[in-house]
């Protein structure tokens, strides 16, 4: 990821994991959600985290399509995973359902996700 002008060492932030994960759907629902175990959760979370992001494309048309996606930060995993654990109220899981949010039509928007996530790594 660059912050200016690419290709310049100078404006080099770093990198970044992401994960991309495809779905066929009958028709296109309000709000997307992807069911994650634990067990990769904390595996992105040793990683240092990483872009989620679901292609969810209509079954009988793949022209029709929609991207979610969510950031996960360590941190942010580790809430996740408390949280679930939580709402689950003793009963016994391992896996949860990670809500996304649609792709900005604006890539710039992801852009500045992405590079505040790497630098926040840092710190």
């Amino acid at each position: 990821m660059y912050d200016g002008e690419p290709d310049k060492n100078e404006n080099l932030v770093g990198t970044l994991k992401s994960q991309i994960k495809g779905t066929e759907v009958e028709a296109f629902q309000g709000k997307e959600s992807f069911r994650l175990s634990f067990d990769e959760l904390s595996l992105y979370m040793k990683e240092g985290g990483l872009f989620f992001f679901v292609v969810e494309i209509i079954k009988d048309d793949y022209t029709k399509r929609r991207i979610f996606y969510r950031s996960l930060t360590p941190r942010t995993i580790q809430a996740l995973i408390n949280q679930a654990r939580q709402d689950k109220r003793g009963r016994e899981t391992n896996s949860m359902d990670l809500t996304l949010q649609p792709l900005p039509t604006d890539y710039r928007i992801v852009e500045d996700e992405m590079i505040n996530f790497i630098r926040d790594s840092r710190s």
